[in-house]
């Protein structure tokens, strides 16, 4: 009687174990292996495994736990393609969704300049990209990259600022292009499509990054981005880079905490060009500045610098064009 109940027994064992493994061999999730992980490290026994299993094979169970891996490759997603490229990895290959990245990741929080960047939102994103980190690194120098990418010539709402993007900085210059009342944007829409405009929609938007000198850790971080006409004249690019400078000058999380801004980097533009003769090559290194014993005995080489001893730099392609 005992043998034949342990026949039994191992009859249901092996059963079991066949359903096992049809449930994994038949399943169309891509979770399978994290499934199987929790249950069992829950201590669920193997029919409930493979319950379990049949469920996500027929969509009415999801499993929401995930790998380091998984999530580095779900943020990399969201960093590079966005939103919609996130949202088909989720349904697509299981990867964990937009909220379960921001409630695991940080996010950093940037502020487009709606207009001419201001001190405030300069500021604000140095502290989100340079404040952040918990690693000390010793203070080296750092240099500021500029140029322009491609954009849709559109408006757009901006959600959290309540206001309208997607307008050259160059005419938006002391307009307010909050959506608070409907005379002024009916104001606006008349200045954008009237017979004669006056805010153009940006062609390109610049971009500005800061970059370490140094072997390693030296990504370029953006510090602001702001739509432009391409009409922009060489004084107001000029207050544009020196917004920028004396951010990072003033920031706890700028010079202070990483190390000075020791050149300005940009392509061939001929209006930046020009704008860049008249900062930096408007002081003089003279004896007793830090840079005059090394540069001093370099025979033909100017000893011209901007303000804080900052230097230009072009394209290496560009030099060459010209």
């Amino acid at each position: 009687m005992n043998q034949s109940r342990n026949l039994n027994v191992a009859k249901k064992h092996l059963d079991i174990d066949d359903r096992f493994v049809a449930a994994i061999l038949s399943n169309k999730s891509s979770r399978v292996d994290q499934l199987i992980r929790i249950y069992a490290g829950q201590g669920a026994s193997r029919s409930a495994i493979t319950t379990a299993i049949q469920n996500a094979s027929a969509g009415l169970l999801k499993v929401r736990s995930y790998t380091a891996e998984e999530f580095d490759m779900a943020t990399v997603l969201f960093r590079t393609g966005g939103r919609k490229l996130v949202y088909a990895a989720n349904h697509g290959l299981g990867l964990p969704s937009l909220n379960t990245i921001r409630s695991k990741a940080q996010i950093t929080h940037l502020l487009p300049s709606l207009g001419l960047p201001t001190l405030h939102e300069v500021s604000h994103n140095i502290k989100e990209l340079f404040g952040k980190s918990h690693i000390e690194l010793p203070l080296c120098g750092h240099s500021i990259l500029i140029d322009e990418i491609a954009a849709e010539e559109r408006p757009v709402f901006i959600k959290w600022l309540n206001s309208i993007g997607g307008l050259c900085r160059e005419h938006t210059k002391g307009l307010d292009l909050r959506m608070t009342n409907v005379p002024g944007l009916r104001n606006l829409a008349d200045a954008i499509f009237g017979p004669a405009p006056t805010i153009h929609f940006a062609k390109e938007v610049t971009v500005a990054g800061i970059a370490a000198f140094r072997s390693d850790l030296y990504e370029v971080k953006p510090i602001f981005a702001t739509g432009t006409c391409k009409k922009e004249k060489a004084p107001d690019c000029a207050d544009l880079i020196q917004t920028l400078l004396d951010a990072w000058k003033d920031s706890p999380d700028g010079e202070k905490r990483h190390g000075p801004i020791w050149s300005v980097a940009s392509d061939g533009d001929g209006v930046r060009r020009a704008a860049f003769h008249g900062l930096f090559m408007s002081e003089t290194v003279k004896p007793g500045d830090p840079l005059y014993a090394i540069l001093a005995t370099l025979i033909g080489l100017n000893l011209q610098t901007g303000k804080y001893f900052t230097t230009a730099e072009f394209d290496p392609k560009h030099l060459c064009k010209r």
